[in-house]
């Protein structure tokens, strides 16, 4: 009977110019989405693949201009011989984090961390905010990805399609008639349901299959099956919210006021108001305070710049072939200045880091109060767009800077040049996902904090139609 339900709805649907403009709105949206995330894809592609043909052209070539240095003459700070030049400008690597497969479907945090950053002998606070310039319109807003439209678009379709199945029928005074042949209301919903979902759902995955397969993904990937359990999970909730609607046996007038309430507030208004208290309880000083403080603690070490190398001289005799009283130059007197900012800035990233991690934390703790919160993190996971591989490849990006600024001051200090041969053992940065487990863990802790509310409602709204009055 519910097989029979489903296509008997599903060819009134398809007779009705609603559903096909809606359709293709859809199809519209969905594929606007796809061609946005895909761009900005390719965007990133482009710009990882011109700063890898930099590196490669710039250490390929400076093996032989370090060997014709001998000869030219050239000032210290131009010579590639010299460990700061090397180490803060020729033989730099770029500590690059590659799009993964499915970063097309959703752009997530991707424009607002840097992807690529190129190595120094600066303080990691210093490299991490060289960022490429951007329109603050578009990271103020964000862009017009695939994900936003499931998450945002996806759920109201529903909600449109679904909150008046018994409502307009009962208003029609058809819905007696329906019943009085051997089906339940609750099949006969569910059956109504289904045609719509499938409308939809296959809509949904099908774009977003063409949308994985064309940006150079796959949709036969473990990460593109968690995709679609996402996309299946989030349907089957606000299906479950348009039974429940329903089940009160209210006019369509107070259904469709019902669902806008309901799509507003769980995907607007609650995440808004989780962003606002992590704001309150743990506000982040701002990105000008802490250039600001950058600044002036670089200028106080500078005022005490020969002090400072002394001191370090003098704690590490063994750096200084003259000893700790040999006339400091001015490469060793910019690492020991360097090393002093770095001091003063600890306690300013110390404090910006403990209240980013306070908002995230509260984040994660209250995200299954919104079922867009949740399916938006998991889609961000899953296209590798989240907070957290940024934040696993800052961790590994400030390692790998602190071991590159280690080598070069040892030979800035020990006034050690740098030879043709030692060029190609220069350590490259290479990013590490993080393990897979911790990653499906955070996708199937979001998919249960949506199917569970999702039968809940279900169970709540079939519960409901026992006592649903037929007439008006």
């Amino acid at each position: 009977m519910l097989t029979h339900i489903l296509k008997y709805d599903l060819k009134n649907l398809m007779a009705e110019r609603s559903l096909q403009l809606v359709a293709l709105l859809f199809m519209a949206v969905l594929a606007y989405g796809a061609w946005n995330g895909a761009a900005w894809k390719s965007h990133q592609n482009t710009t990882l693949e011109s700063v890898r043909q930099e590196q490669q052209k710039r250490l390929e070539a400076l093996p032989g201009r370090i060997v014709r240095a001998a000869s030219e003459g050239l000032p210290s700070f131009q010579d590639p011989r010299m460990p700061n030049v090397v180490g803060s400008r020729e033989g730099t690597p770029y500590l690059i984090l590659p799009p993964r497969e499915l970063s097309a479907l959703s752009i997530g945090q991707s424009d607002l961390y840097p992807y690529y950053l190129r190595a120094s002998t600066q303080s990691a606070a210093s490299v991490m905010s060289a960022d490429e310039i951007e329109n603050p319109d578009n990271l103020l807003y964000g862009r017009f990805d695939l994900s936003f439209v499931l998450v945002y678009l996806f759920p109201l379709l529903i909600l449109a399609l679904s909150y008046n199945v018994l409502s307009a029928e009962r208003e029609q005074g058809t819905l007696a008639l329906t019943l009085s042949q051997p089906v339940r209301l609750a099949t006969l919903v569910m059956g109504k349901l289904a045609s719509r979902a499938l409308v939809l759902v296959v809509l949904a995955v099908g774009l977003s299959a063409f949308a994985a397969q064309a940006s150079g993904g796959s949709a036969f990937s473990t990460e593109f099956a968690l995709w679609v359990a996402v996309i299946l999970a989030y349907a089957a909730f606000w299906f479950a919210v348009a039974i429940l609607v329903n089940s009160a046996g209210k006019s369509s007038a107070a259904n469709a006021v019902a669902v806008c309430v309901c799509w507003v507030a769980l995907t607007l208004i609650v995440p808004s108001a989780l962003h606002m208290a992590a704001g309150a309880l743990y506000p982040v000083p701002s990105r000008v305070e802490m250039i600001h403080a950058m600044r002036e603690s670089s200028k106080e070490a500078a005022a005490r710049g020969s002090l400072l190398l002394a001191r370090y001289l003098e704690d590490h005799p063994e750096l200084s072939p003259g000893g700790a009283t040999a006339a400091p130059d001015a490469a060793s007197r910019a690492l020991a200045v360097q090393q002093e900012t770095d001091r003063l800035m600890a306690p300013v990233l110390e404090r910006f880091d403990r209240q980013l991690q306070g908002q995230r934390n509260l984040l994660d703790r209250f995200r299954f109060l919104s079922p867009a919160v949740l399916v938006q993190g998991a889609m961000n996971d899953l296209a590798g767009s989240g907070t957290e591989r940024f934040e696993l490849f800052r961790v590994q990006a400030d390692s790998f800077l602190s071991r590159w600024r280690e080598i070069f001051a040892r030979k800035v200090f020990a006034k050690q040049m740098i030879s043709a041969s030692e060029i190609q053992d220069l350590p490259q940065f290479s990013f590490q996902e993080e393990d897979s487990r911790t990653l499906l863990l955070r996708v199937f802790s979001a998919l249960t904090g949506i199917l569970l509310p999702a039968a809940l409602l279900l169970f709540a709204g079939i519960r409901a139609m026992r006592s649903y009055r037929l007439a008006t």
